[in-house]
């Protein structure tokens, strides 16, 4: 032990001395917690790390030191802590190490580790997740886009991934070459889907997306297989949120090594690889057409049965309607038939009235011409022949308009204009007399002497005949 009663030392006595102090202070080994915030590897072997305490906010640190790896720990205790947690030995994971105090003089004080407890860093993971997922369903977003409507034809798909990545390629090649011949739209939008920023990139890439949300059906996020430190992106609350909440259905194609991602949780769909989300939207094109096959099927079969029906509902009504039709004829053509006898006894009767009252009329004529002169006489005689001859005139023309208007009645009887080719023809159940009265899809039935025809106007003009 040096003599620290004297007021001056040499900078190497100072850091001998607190060398000594730690050695004999510290001596012992000590198992660590921490998150690694730099990691470099020499090419002798050797890993250098920096270690690294934050605050609970997560940002400002609270303690940080550095830390060594010789090469023969490193080669034992690497490869055993990424085959037990299938997570990368990188920047960004927490870590429980076994780790000595040095100090060197001319680096000063550092960690020297001797062992890792891969049980931790599993248990740091799964909290992480198990907080995530907490959060979301706190605050109520986990579901929000799996229940959205998934398009009946994704046909337009925005995709974020790395335009160089394997699960890229395979997923455009399996939209562009299906089997049956779908055509579908896609852009990427280009994110890093690995490291450090990954799920800031991702999350950029779907604000794009956003943007023009109008122009696209469906998302699909899409990147090959890794370790689980390499897709420990996907499990971040910012990214999930950013999905959960996204206005179009999202789809993941993440090619995972074991567990599924946050990401995969509150995403529409969730596929294993990008070739598998590249079927699913294939599939979905084919149960459209599947289902528009069906719908067509069951048209025509309906149709078929809807005409069947009408046009045996068509035959009963004519069998139902002619004899009424007939029964309606007949009942008019002895009408008309009554009309005229009516009419031809009426005129007779008329006639006679009229001879009577004449005949009656010349009597008193003829008692006043007795007391008249005789030239009055003969006045009277040729007035009575004249008046005589106009009264029978008068007589016989009214007799010949009465019996051409009963042979007119006759002739214009129903039955009669049918059987002449002629036809009767009623709107609404009126009779046309007008074309005025006339409007589209009005019903017209048509009348003729064999049966019954219904048709509905589709068009007509104005024209008379002349």
């Amino acid at each position: 032990m040096r003599d620290f009663q004297k007021n001056q030392f040499t900078l190497s006595e100072i850091t001998q001395h607190i060398q000594e102090v730690l050695e004999e202070g510290v001596g012992d080994s000590y198992w660590v917690t921490a998150e690694i915030a730099d990691c470099k590897f020499n090419r002798t072997g050797h890993c250098y790390l920096e270690l690294v305490e934050k605050e609970e906010s997560g940002t400002q640190p609270k303690a940080k030191i550095r830390a060594t790896v010789w090469a023969g720990v490193f080669r034992v205790i690497k490869p055993f802590f990424e085959t037990s947690t299938g997570v990368k030995f990188d920047v960004g994971i927490k870590v429980k190490v076994l780790c000595r105090v040095n100090f060197h003089s001319v680096y000063g004080i550092s960690l020297n580790i001797q062992d890792i407890d891969p049980a931790f860093t599993l248990g740091d993971i799964e909290q992480q997740r198990r907080e995530t997922l907490a959060r979301l369903m706190a605050d109520g977003i986990i579901d929000m886009n799996k229940e959205l409507e998934f398009p009946l034809l994704p046909k337009r798909v925005a995709i974020v991934s790395s335009p160089s990545a394997a699960g890229y390629e395979d997923f455009i090649n399996q939209l562009d070459t299906n089997a049956f011949g779908y055509r579908f739209s896609y852009k990427i939008f280009s994110a890093t889907v690995q490291g450090a920023k990954a799920e800031e990139s991702v999350v950029e890439a779907l604000n794009r997306v956003n943007h023009e949300v109008e122009s696209w059906d469906v998302v699909a996020i899409i990147r090959g297989g890794g370790s689980q430190t390499d897709l420990s992106c996907f499990d971040g609350y910012t990214l999930a949120s950013n999905i959960a909440q996204f206005p179009l259905p999202v789809i993941t194609g993440i090619g995972h090594e074991k567990d599924i991602s946050i990401a995969d949780m509150v995403a529409h769909t969730r596929l294993k690889t990008p070739t598998a989300a590249a079927e699913f939207l294939v599939n979905a094109f084919y149960e459209a057409e599947a289902l528009t096959n069906t719908l067509a099927d069951d048209f025509k079969q309906h149709t078929k049965l809807m005409l069947n029906e009408y046009e045996s509902n068509l035959s009963t009504l004519q069998i139902k309607i002619a004899p009424s039709i007939l029964k309606h004829t007949a009942n008019l053509r002895l009408s008309l038939q009554m009309f005229a006898f009516n009419l031809n006894d009426y005129s007779k009767r008329y006639a006679l009235k009229k001879e009577r009252e004449s005949a009656k009329l010349i009597k008193q004529l003829a008692s006043l011409l007795e007391y008249k002169s005789l030239s009055e006489l003969n006045a009277l005689a040729n007035f009575r022949k004249s008046l005589s001859y106009l009264c029978h005139n008068k007589i016989e023309r009214q007799r010949t308009k009465h019996n051409s208007v009963a042979s007119t009645l006759v002739l214009v009887e129903p039955t009669r204009v049918l059987q002449r080719g002629y036809s009767i023809t009623l709107v609404n159940g009126k009779p046309l007399r007008n074309v005025e009265e006339l409007k589209i899809d009005d019903e017209m039935e048509t009348y003729i002497i064999e049966g019954r025809v219904e048709s509905v106007i589709k068009k007509f003009e104005k024209k008379r005949f002349q």
